[in-house]
């Protein structure tokens, strides 16, 4: 049963937005959700009201699911969600990334882009396994073959994952807004979410235990889980640790697969951004390595591609939906407690006071005249598609890491362009490449990928890491 199709969500929003301004409200079935438009004043509500703004409403289908009580993400507010934010804390704080992780995305993007050297044409497929091999590594310590199709427990999380998404958005499936239509029987007619949640229940199970009974048979190779173990009798994380696992694992790899494909589609329709970005990696790396992490704060131009690649197309076009846990005013507003109160984070960084002709790409407006990176767009904190308040996401320095990294390396060492003459969508055309749910994903396009050099495709393939 379902209401709307997702990829009318964000158009729809968009257009209530233009007419109704920095917050409007619907109400269907009794159900009151509330769209914030600005920044203003989401810092105002999730940030500075935090208390009010910071839990999750009850959502039958993510139950049914089995993601429900599973996933700090979706967790209400409260004791049991912190104890979840304690233990991510321990395995993706800033200090633990640069210690424990940056190894492992170098091994795995080194790995990432000689795929792109054997086989340029299969790179969304490259991109996918880099991802599964690095939390696969990070979280579970476990290697996957690189060169095979596909690997059981990243198939299980990303079809789980993008589940997920789909069950938060307002009027995915009926379920939610009729919650005693989760005690009907699957044959029921109508009840065909049923054996949806039945079928993401199982690849729900298989990350949240297999992947961790299976790291615990290797404990002597380091990972999450062995960090987890580690303190396990002093925090007694029970059950816990194993759905931090389990969450980690299914949340970085989608939402970083997008951000991924976007700059992949705009750097082919972009090649002057991406000769400006080659230039200063030349002039500042030179033409011997690649770039690597302690690059970064001498890319300002490499910076801002990220930053605006972010901005163009956010993973999550809408933060995941807060509601509140006591009535509020706000504004003359009144919003009654248990609204469903959703970020909208598509209209944020498409509001042309802040950002002028908005849909253009055009990572020059996040630098000075002078080409150094505005004060305010050096904090992590300042990328809206990580979330707000005390609802911000725990994994973000992981994935701001990963994904810049891949960015600056693949920009150093190929070309992208269109496979074909006129293969093009047009600039104008490139958003109908994406369909949203709470996760943006793309449709499959083509690409060419070729090595800058032959100096720079030797460079790759002989890189010791």
């Amino acid at each position: 049963m379902k209401l709307i199709e997702s990829k009318q969500i964000r158009s729809t929003y968009s257009a209530l937005a233009r007419r109704y301004g920095d917050i409007f409200h619907l109400s269907a079935l009794g159900q009151h959700t509330v769209v914030i438009n600005t920044l203003e004043v989401a810092e105002e509500l999730f940030s500075r009201r935090s208390h009010i703004y910071s839990d999750r409403i009850e959502n039958p289908m993510l139950n049914l699911m089995g993601w429900g009580r599973t996933a700090a993400v979706f967790l209400p507010y409260g004791e049991i969600w912190r104890a979840h934010r304690r233990l991510f804390q321990q395995g993706f704080s800033t200090s633990v990334i640069r210690t424990s992780c940056h190894h492992i995305l170098s091994e795995k993007i080194h790995r990432f882009l000689c795929n792109l050297l054997d086989d340029p044409e299969d790179f969304l497929h490259h991109v996918e396994l880099m991802l599964g091999a690095v939390v696969l590594k990070y979280v579970y310590g476990r290697d996957i073959d690189v060169s095979a199709r596909e690997d059981v427990l990243f198939s299980a999380a990303t079809r789980s994952a993008r589940a997920a998404g789909e069950a938060v958005m307002p009027g995915r499936w009926l379920v939610n807004s009729l919650p005693a239509l989760q005690f009907l029987p699957e044959w029921f007619p109508g009840c065909y979410f049923r054996s949806v949640a039945r079928e993401v229940k199982e690849c729900v199970k298989q990350i949240i235990d297999g992947g961790y009974e299976e790291a615990l048979r290797c404990m002597e190779t380091d990972s999450f889980v062995k960090t987890l173990e580690a303190t396990k009798t002093r925090h007694d994380t029970g059950q816990i640790a194993r759905k931090v696992c389990g969450t980690a694992y299914a949340a970085a790899a989608e939402t970083s697969r997008t951000t991924l494909a976007t700059f992949f589609l705009l750097m082919r329709e972009h090649p002057e951004v991406q000769r400006r970005a080659q230039q200063e990696m030349t002039e500042v790396i030179g033409a011997n390595r690649l770039p690597d992490f302690s690059d970064r704060a001498a890319l300002p131009y490499v910076q801002a591609v990220y930053l605006e690649v972010m901005r163009w197309m956010p993973a999550l076009p809408f933060a995941v939906p807060h509601t509140t846990s006591e009535d509020d005013v706000y504004m003359g507003y009144y919003i009654p407690k248990g609204s469903m109160v959703i970020g909208n984070i598509w209209a944020m960084l498409n509001d042309e006071n802040k950002y002028p002709d908005p849909r253009a790409f055009k990572p020059e407006r996040f630098l000075t005249p002078e080409g150094k990176l505005l004060a305010k767009d050096t904090d992590i904190n300042s990328i809206l598609a990580y979330g707000f308040g005390r609802r911000l996401c725990p994994g973000r320095h992981f994935a701001d890491a990963f994904v810049w990294h891949v960015m600056a390396s693949v920009l150093a060492g190929f070309n992208i362009g269109s496979s074909k003459e006129n293969d093009s969508q047009g600039k104008d055309g490139l958003e109908d490449v994406f369909n949203e749910g709470l996760v943006s994903h793309t449709a499959p396009f083509e690409c060419s990928i070729a090595p800058r050099t032959l100096e720079v495709a030797d460079l790759i393939r002989n890189q010791i890491l």
